[in-house]
């Protein structure tokens, strides 16, 4: 892959079995699998489908100087709907989608650990860096508790809490 665009388009496409790799009108596209949204990189700077030299326009406000980053993204595959967007922007968002069809039945710990090394990953194949908000981090004490009920039982814990607090 030669620019940074068609490079974050590989690292979504690989995100399997959300997304899968195709060919499309000469450029390797990724195409979600769960309704058909094409995500292409934008060919060239400055020619007239990436929309401009110097950044998008929004309005009056020009958003970016760097088209490198920028994909196309096709809504159901359809090419009257598309948009313009940032590419590590929506492979922020895939990548969350990843790891929650992944996640099922992992600890929050296990899904950082997942997510924090697949954004290390990203910026490794691409060059570019994913925005993630930080995520809600489970207090010590509801991760004791957690773990002593799979290890003991609800109903062990549950007595060994009333001992404790007497009652």
């Amino acid at each position: 892959m030669n620019t940074q665009s068609e490079r974050i388009v590989d690292f979504i496409a690989s995100l399997m079995p959300l997304y899968t790799g195709q060919n499309t009108d000469g450029r390797r596209c990724a195409v979600s699998l769960i309704d058909g949204t094409v995500i292409a990189p934008i060919a060239n700077q400055g020619d007239d489908e990436a929309g401009g030299r110097d950044g998008r326009n929004v309005g009056d406000v020009v958003v970016g100087g760097d088209d490198d980053d920028w994909v196309a993204v096709y809504w159901q595959g359809d090419r009257s709907r598309r948009t313009e967007v940032q590419g590590s922007l929506i492979a922020g968002q895939a990548l969350l989608r990843y790891i929650e069809l992944r996640g099922v039945g992992r600890s929050a710990d296990e899904l950082r650990r997942e997510r924090d090394g697949l954004a290390e990953h990203f910026a490794f194949k691409t060059g570019a860096s994913l925005y993630l908000a930080e995520g809600y981090e489970e207090p010590e004490l509801q991760r004791m508790l957690r773990k002593a009920v799979s290890k003991l039982g609800p109903a062990v814990v549950a007595g060994l809490l009333r001992k404790a607090v007497g009652l």
